[in-house]
């Protein structure tokens, strides 16, 4: 299991500059955290047009989670932010992430919640299946970067977080079309513009 930190920026005037002056100590931990093979992802998130980051996404290894946490720089620069617990698709053939050299990815990360009623849980099963036959492509075809479960304390699947090598705008008409959403899984459905960068 993994921990998905989504931290989302305050939105005063001054955040812009606060977010820079931490930004390189936020990268040492982040390159730290790499280097002990305690981070499996992380990506700024960005206003709609790409350009400004509005927050953070961060998967960190289960056993780094608290280090992280108490450790982020960011915790200055972020308003408010969501911890989940975090079960990547491993099944997946994911593609290599960008490495030292390799020109950026823009992508958009969906952060999805499911319905919370008595039947969201067998509605998410029934559905599973066709799902996962649609992003085993998207994995296939280097499309999809990252994806699997949000879990609540007892390990139940009650979310979903995927990141897609598409535009915001394709990645909504995706969302659109999912199993997930056309069979009622999802039932909240949040878009973050990233770009998938090396650390180095």
């Amino acid at each position: 299991m993994e921990w998905l930190v989504l931290g989302h920026d305050r939105t005063d005037a001054e955040a812009p500059a606060r977010r820079l002056a931490a930004m390189p100590r936020q990268m040492d931990l982040l390159r730290g955290l790499a280097a002990a093979d305690r981070l499996s992802f992380t990506a700024p998130m960005l206003d709609m047009q790409g350009g400004r980051a509005t927050g953070s996404l961060v998967v960190v290894k289960n056993d780094a989670i608290e280090d992280y946490l108490t450790a982020e720089p960011f915790e200055t620069v972020w308003e408010r932010r969501e911890v989940w617990r975090f079960l990547a698709a491993r099944s997946l053939a994911f593609p290599p992430l960008p490495g030292p050299g390799a020109p950026p990815v823009a992508a958009t990360a969906l952060v999805a919640l499911d319905g919370t009623d008595a039947g969201a849980a067998a509605r998410r099963q029934a559905a599973r299946p066709l799902h996962f036959d649609r992003v085993g492509g998207e994995a296939r075809c280097g499309r999809l970067l990252l994806g699997g479960a949000l879990l609540d304390e007892a390990g139940g699947m009650i979310g979903s977080l995927v990141i897609l090598a598409m535009a915001p705008h394709e990645a909504f008409a995706w969302a659109a079309a999912d199993p997930y959403v056309t069979c009622d899984v999802w039932r909240r459905v949040s878009l973050y513009p990233t770009v998938v960068a090396c650390l180095a």
